[in-house]
């Protein structure tokens, strides 16, 4: 997801007048989507933040990765209340991606407070 993560930054930037330096929180499952910010943030400087259930986290890896590159901020939270204060970007997903319909009823349960 590259290719989408690089249009929204376009996006913001039209929006906003600039991308760096800005506040971006991410709401839903640490998935792929958020996989591609946090390799955004080893190129441009930016405070992300994922907030998700417990259970539904970034792969670690992939966020220390982001963070041991220096460049940008980078945190994940089960508190959205909190994670979005300040936030200059709230960007989300579904909370079932392809592949995971089957899950739905549960991730549903799971994901309330997350709207």
């Amino acid at each position: 997801h590259p290719c989408q993560i690089m249009a929204d930054v376009l996006t913001i930037i039209e929006r906003k007048g600039r991308f760096e330096g800005l506040k971006v929180v991410y709401v839903g499952d640490g998935n792929n989507m958020v996989h591609s910010w946090l390799r955004l943030a080893t190129r441009m400087s930016f405070e992300f933040v994922c907030v998700c259930p417990p259970g539904y986290e970034p792969d670690a890896a992939t966020v220390a990765m982001a963070q041991a590159a220096g460049k940008s901020q980078i945190s994940v939270s089960h508190e959205p209340l909190t994670a979005i204060q300040g936030a200059d970007v709230v960007y989300t997903d579904v909370w079932a991606s392809m592949g995971q319909k089957d899950t739905l009823d549960v991730r549903v349960k799971e994901f309330q407070g997350f709207q």
